[in-house]
C-alpha cells in the first residue's frame, strides 16, 4: 500500500513533463522520486514469492535490491545526460535558423536600399532558401515600415525564431523622408527540455521609444 501511494503521488507531483525538466536539480528529483516509489511498490510483491518458492529467499530479495538500486541509478545518469543530449541537437537545428534569418535581414536592407521598399516573398530575396527545410518553416510578412521573418520549428524541440527589418529616423527629429534601416534577430524564451506540442509563431518584435526591441515571450539573439 505505502509503495501503491507513493507512486501515485510521484505521478501527481511530476506528471507534466515540461515542469519536471526545467532545471537540473529537478531532473535529478524527478528521476529518484519514480526509482524509489518504483521500488517501494515492487519489493512487496516479489517477497511473498522468493519466501514460498525459493529456498534462499534472503540472497533473492538481495539481488532484487540490487536491481533496484541499479534502476534507480540509471534514472540519475539518464537525467543528467539526456539534457546536454537534446540541447546539442537543439543547437544544431537552431544554427540553421538564426543563420537563414540573419542573411535575411540583411538581403532585406540590401533591398530596400536599391528598390526602396521591402521584399514580400523569401523568392524575391535571391538567397535560395527553401521556405521549408527538415526542421523549420521559413515565411515572411511585409509593411511599408517594416518586414519580419519567421522560423517555426516543425518539431517541438528546437527554438523558434522572428527577425525583422525596420525603418526609423536617420537622426533625431528627421522627417519622413529621411530614413535608415535596421534590424534585430529574437528567439522564443521556452527553455523546457521536453515539449509536447509545437508553439506558434513568436511575438514580433516592435520600435518602441526610438529602440527596437524584441516582443513578449522573446529574447534578442543579435543585433
Amino acid at each position: 500500500m505505502i509503495g501503491v501511494s507513493a507512486l501515485i503521488e510521484s505521478c501527481m507531483v511530476g506528471w507534466d513533463l515540461n515542469r519536471g525538466y526545467e532545471d537540473f536539480k529537478s531532473q535529478i528529483f524527478y528521476w529518484m522520486e519514480r526509482s524509489l516509489a518504483l521500488s517501494i511498490l515492487i519489493r512487496p510483491i516479489f517477497r511473498p514469492i522468493f519466501i514460498i518458492r525459493k529456498p534462499h529467499a534472503s540472497g533473492c530479495l538481495v539481488l532484487l535490491s540490487l536491481c533496484l538500486v541499479l534502476l534507480m541509478c540509471i534514472g540519475v545518469i539518464t537525467a543528467i545526460a539526456l539534457p546536454s543530449y537534446l540541447n546539442m541537437v537543439s543547437s544544431a537545428k537552431q544554427s540553421q535558423a538564426k543563420q537563414y534569418l540573419s542573411s535575411m535581414n540583411k538581403a532585406q536592407q540590401a533591398h530596400f536600399a536599391e528598390k526602396s521598399a521591402f521584399a514580400n516573398s523569401i523568392d524575391a530575396l535571391g538567397l535560395g532558401i527553401k521556405t521549408e527545410t527538415a526542421f523549420y518553416k521559413y515565411s515572411i510578412r511585409a509593411t511599408k515600415t517594416a518586414v519580419f521573418h519567421y522560423a517555426v520549428a516543425k518539431q517541438p524541440e528546437p527554438k523558434n525564431y522572428v527577425s525583422s527589418v525596420f525603418l526609423v529616423p536617420a537622426y533625431p527629429d528627421a522627417d519622413t523622408q529621411n530614413v535608415t534601416t535596421t534590424s534585430i534577430l529574437c528567439e522564443s524564451e521556452d527553455r523546457r527540455l521536453i515539449k509536447l506540442t509545437l508553439a506558434d509563431k513568436p511575438a514580433e518584435p516592435i520600435y518602441q521609444n526610438g529602440k527596437v526591441i524584441c516582443g513578449t515571450g522573446t529574447t534578442e539573439v543579435t543585433r
